[in-house]
């Protein structure tokens, strides 16, 4: 019998977590639908890529999707189109759509190289303002009006509760 490669145990590893989504607590289910009566938005100070400072006065003055998202989920990659289409069709509306990621600069730039967004990404590193936000899974979705948190979805879902919420917002 031949024994396995050295990487056999990081391919188990890689597979194990697309089965479950990107969770960092596997035992929550993905949310279909939006968390509802959620608290005020956590306070940030975020720069995004381009090194514009976002904070959440930010999001004090209109509608916003805040999504948590990381290079290698997929789940966050399949979520992304859905995310750029509200982007395009609800920016006349003032909508916007904001994406936090944990990882480092570098590795994100060389993502979006490949997966380009209309929408700022803001580098989190250490994580501190994703945890404030109470992220457990990837990707996690917040629907933001003028500060206040309507909606949450976690993991791994179609985005068609986002985009009816956000329709629901503007009226089709």
């Amino acid at each position: 019998m031949k024994p396995f490669p050295a990487w056999h145990p990081l391919l188990i590893a890689a597979s194990a977590a697309m089965a479950i989504g990107c969770a960092r607590h596997p035992a929550e289910p993905a949310a279909e639908k939006p968390t509802r009566s959620l608290p005020d938005a956590p306070a940030f100070e975020l720069a995004d890529l381009g090194g514009k400072v976002w904070t959440n006065a930010d999001l004090s003055k209109g509608t916003y999707l805040v999504e948590y998202w990381a290079t290698w989920c997929v789940p966050c990659e399949e979520l992304q189109p859905t995310l750029e289409r509200l982007a395009q069709r609800y920016k006349g509306n003032g909508l916007r759509i904001l994406a936090v990621t944990e990882e480092a600069k570098t590795d994100v730039q060389a993502h979006v190289a490949n997966f380009p967004t209309t929408y700022p990404i803001l580098v989190d590193a250490g994580g501190r303002v994703t945890k404030a936000w109470g992220v457990g899974r990837l990707p996690t979705t917040f629907l933001v009006r003028t500060g206040k948190v309507l909606g949450k979805w976690e993991g791994a879902i179609d985005g068609e509760s986002i985009e009816s919420a956000v329709q629901g917002l503007y009226g089709g």
